[in-house]
């Protein structure tokens, strides 16, 4: 079992304390000011590093597996069994070398011809780049030239299929053919260089990552951007106040449904489960993987994101990344990643812009031309951290995980400036480094979001359910404050975070996103409890101050309706059903709701309907408006908790969820056939 570092800590004091050490070094610990000061009091500590034995932990490539692999594709490509072709390809290239050994192009040649017989001729084009840039053998490379003729054909595209044929031709001379065969080969590429001349000019490259994910089309905004912070919509703006510090408000009328945020992470990372599952850089499902170079413990989606996370991060972190994940360091794994991205250089460069002092709150973290963007490392820095609200044992924690981190990169070229010169400089890089890793460590747990995916259950759509498959920083959504009953929902497209409104939300309203503890699932003194622990504040929502019940205990009888006069009254339904003559409880006025029961009564028909859609997966797309309006609708005229206003929302969510990041699943297992003995008709809130 690896050591983690809960056992590191346990060894660490164990040691210092046989060595009488231990009290005088915590004493100098709890004097440090700054992350900087408590890295180097532990960095500086012998024993530290004795117990820290950093050692490369990767799954290196194998050929013999990698060619094992291969064969059985070969084998499942006779039997035109594509699927377990592919799975087969797929896995011989993450395993594959790919330097000394043919296997990985061949993998990656014979994967484009799956791709290709599968109509899926994007992917197949890129398999086809990658298999050339492998060193594909000179006798076959007519086939791989005359594939990627057949797939831009196919697309439309008639100068690079006229090109690939060509190329197909010149080569001929390196197979291994007897005469007649190349003369065949010849002619058939002359026919086929005959029908590139009929293609309609039009077509254009697609991109790979369009293909290769398990979600819809990320929506686009419907208004202009925010020119503050450009990842939101020009209706939202930020405020600060004395209660909550920075918030995000609503400057005109927003309903439900729209998309008020499309924002991409600083940085991400996947859990251990997914690495070879999901793209290591953007976190899209992978349908068909690219491998690193070195190991075989991660995939990519695209060339894209390969060269991206190799030039950025991957590099330093490739023949540790096995040993940081079974470290359980928590979110320390991606604070080490928003300090790989930047680079040591960037780092030393921005230590006098991060010691600037900052008066107007609003400018906090933005750039020199007051934009708040999201890919600037000043924006994800100066989120609140909450250093004071920790004890010492818990910043000793944390600074023993940087200075491991740290340790796992220092034979990196992450440090490649400090190279030549003094140990002492070198440690110091270290130690700098190490201090921004331990200040996100403090950060993350109370900013970081989850990257997840909607586990789709076709056999039970009420069980769907959404699940963990990595982590991100998103310094926009950061600025959203907590509500036990949120205005917002947010929904993953890969790593890219879209949200939406899923209530009415008025004009100068605050939204509200939820911090994993919404009112209808879990009681208020869990939620109290929580929020206190690792945010650091008292809930005072309007569920939590009202008091309103869970879910089981909400009402679904006798509506309570707004008062359309003074609009904080409530007008119930009169006890003798007389509802032209209904009054409101705050201004004593007489009205008659009639009209606005029987509106409800035909919107809970259309709703009703489309819940049966959802519940059966049924046409989501067309029982979505009909969803949204009804929640509309309720939202203007009822008074909450209300039943059917959390059914409708949590249907909405579930359409949204199934657009996002949707993983299908057709079969039960043991967990779910239990719980579906019982008559379960509702989904699970979100």
């Amino acid at each position: 079992m690896a050591p983690t570092l809960t056992t590191w800590v346990k060894t660490v004091r164990e040691r210092l304390s046989r060595k009488g050490q231990l009290d005088k070094i915590l004493d100098s610990f709890k004097k440090c000011m700054t992350d900087e000061e408590r890295v180097a009091c532990l960095y500086n500590i012998e024993d530290v590093h004795e117990v820290l034995n950093v050692k490369e932990t990767y799954k290196a490539k194998d050929e013999d597996e990698a060619k094992d692999l291969r064969i059985q594709g070969n084998l499942a490509f006779q039997k035109k069994d594509y699927d377990a072709a592919l799975k087969l390809y797929s896995d011989c290239i993450i395993n594959a070398p790919s330097k000394g050994s043919t296997e990985l192009a061949l993998a990656l040649g014979n994967r484009s011809a799956v791709l290709y017989h599968l109509h899926n001729y994007v992917l197949c084009l890129q398999d086809i780049r990658q298999a050339f840039k492998h060193s594909y053998p000179d006798h076959l490379q007519y086939k791989l030239y005359e594939r990627r003729g057949k797939a831009c054909y196919a697309l439309r595209l008639k100068e690079e299929a006229i090109c690939a044929f060509n190329d197909s031709l010149n080569v001929l001379d390196k197979t291994q053919l007897d005469q007649k065969k190349v003369a065949t080969l010849k002619s058939d590429l002359m026919k086929q260089l005959e029908k590139c001349n009929k293609i309609v000019p039009g077509g254009k490259f697609k991109n790979v990552r369009d293909y290769n994910h398990n979600h819809t089309q990320i929506p686009e905004f419907k208004e202009s951007r925010s020119s503050h912070i450009p990842c939101m919509v020009n209706s939202l703006v930020m405020k600060s106040t004395d209660g909550h510090g920075r918030g995000l408000y609503a400057t005109r009328d927003i309903e439900v449904g729209e998309v008020l945020i499309i924002e991409k992470p600083f940085t991400s990372v996947t859990l251990r489960e997914y690495n070879l599952t999901h793209c290591h850089h953007c976190c899209n499902k992978v349908y068909c993987p690219l491998p690193c170079d070195q190991c075989s413990g991660v995939v990519f989606c695209s060339e894209e994101c390969l060269d991206t996370a190799m030039k950025s991060y991957h590099y330093a972190e490739c023949k540790y990344h096995d040993l940081i994940q079974r470290s359980e360091l928590g979110m320390a794994h991606l604070a080490l990643r928003m300090v790989l991205k930047v680079g040591q250089k960037f780092l030393r460069e921005y230590q006098k812009k991060a010691e600037e002092k900052m008066s107007d709150p609003l400018l906090l973290g933005c750039n020199e031309n007051g934009v708040y963007d999201s890919d600037d490392y000043h924006s994800v820095y100066n989120l609140v951290n909450h250093t004071d609200d920790r004890s010492c044992p818990d910043l000793f924690r944390r600074a023993l995980g940087a200075v491991f981190l740290v340790k796992c990169i220092e034979k990196s070229e992450f440090f490649a400036a400090a190279e030549g010169a003094e140990d002492s400089d070198v440690d110091e890089e270290a130690v700098y480094v190490g201090g921004h890793i331990l200040r996100h460590t403090q950060m993350l747990p109370c900013n970081a979001h989850e990257v997840s995916e909607l586990l789709y259950k076709t056999y039970s759509v009420e069980m769907s359910e959404p699940v963990e498959i990595g982590s991100a920083i998103y310094s926009t959504l950061s600025l959203i404050n907590h509500s036990c009953d949120p205005s917002v929902v947010r929904h993953l497209y890969g790593n890219q975070c879209v949200v939406r409104a899923i209530r009415n939300i008025s004009k100068g309203e605050e939204i509200f996103d939820n911090y994993g503890v919404l009112y209808p699932v879990t009681s208020k003194q869990m939620r109290q409890e929580k929020l206190v622990a690792q945010y650091y504040f008292t809930c005072n929502c309007y569920a939590c101050v009202s008091n309103w019940p869970m879910y089981n205990k909400i009402r679904r009888e006798d509506p309570v309706l707004k008062c359309k006069k003074c609009k904080i009254g409530r007008v119930r339904i009169p006890p003798d059903n007389h509802t032209t003559r209904a009054i409101c409880s705050d201004c004593r006025e007489v009205m008659d709701i009639t009209p606005d029961l029987l509106h409800l009564s035909k919107s809970e028909q259309f709703f009703q309907g489309s819940m049966d859609k959802v519940l059966k997966g049924e046409d989501r797309d067309a029982a979505l408006p009909f969803l949204v309006d009804h929640l509309k609708l309720i939202d203007t005229l009822l008074f909450r908790p209300w039943k059917d206003y959390n059914d409708c929302q949590e249907a909405i969510k579930q359409c949204y969820g199934s657009m996002g990041n949707c993983h299908v699943v057709e079969e039960p297992d043991e967990d779910d056939e239990e719980l579906m003995m019982g008559q379960r008709r509702n989904l699970r809130p979100t």
